[in-house]
């Protein structure tokens, strides 16, 4: 029996809590750009992981590119890239 899932690469989850922004919109404007950056380096990342991303409130003032250096950074030294 085949599985829907591909296992050869990684999974991502974005949590956005009601703490951060109490606003829905603010909240998915959010996820989506973390989503991005995150689809964009899904090609570096090796192996079959499932990575869970839980943004804190300093998230909301980071400018784009600001956000993409900090998750590469940070992927980088969890040895993911």
């Amino acid at each position: 029996m085949s599985s829907l899932v591909d296992d050869s690469k990684p999974r991502f989850a974005v949590v956005v809590s009601k703490k951060v922004a109490s606003k829905a919109v603010l909240r998915n404007k959010l996820r989506r750009r973390v989503q991005h950056v995150l689809g964009d380096l899904a090609s570096g990342v090796t192996g079959n992981l499932s990575i869970l991303i839980f943004l804190k409130k300093e998230a909301v003032t980071l400018t784009f590119s600001a956000m993409r250096v900090e998750i590469a950074q940070l992927f980088s030294k969890a040895g993911l890239m």
